[in-house]
């Protein structure tokens, strides 16, 4: 049940939570006083949770047996990750440590001809 004041959720057949309880102790009514209760305030609903149905030993077995199929997958994948990450990482700085050759430099694909006399 909810309150009828405030619309907390309330223990067993209680019309009032707690607190509105303590509140109504403290500012009393004298008897045969007319008192209006409050309308129950609109409570949304709450979505309910999916129960789960009870699953045979079979059944939790071939859902764990998957579940360690994914993980292995996950496993595998971020194992080759890691080692083609490394394996770049190694190609790169054993490249960038090498020395340098001399780079050859860029021969004319030329040749000049002597000027002709009379030019």
């Amino acid at each position: 049940m909810n309150c009828v004041k405030c619309g907390k959720e309330t223990e067993g057949t209680n019309v009032f939570c707690p607190d509105c309880l303590a509140e109504m102790k403290r500012y009393p009514v004298k008897p045969g006083t007319k008192v209006q209760i409050p309308a129950r305030p609109e409570i949304p609903e709450r979505k309910r949770s999916r129960s789960r149905k009870e699953r045979s030993p079979e059944e939790q077995i071939a859902a764990l047996h998957k579940l360690v199929q994914m993980l292995v997958i996950l496993v595998a994948a971020l194992a080759t990750t890691l080692a083609v990450t490394v394996g770049l990482l190694i190609y790169t700085l054993m490249s960038d440590s090498a020395p340098q050759q001399p780079q050859t430099p860029m021969t004319r694909n030329y040749t000049t001809a002597a000027p002709l006399d009379g030019d």
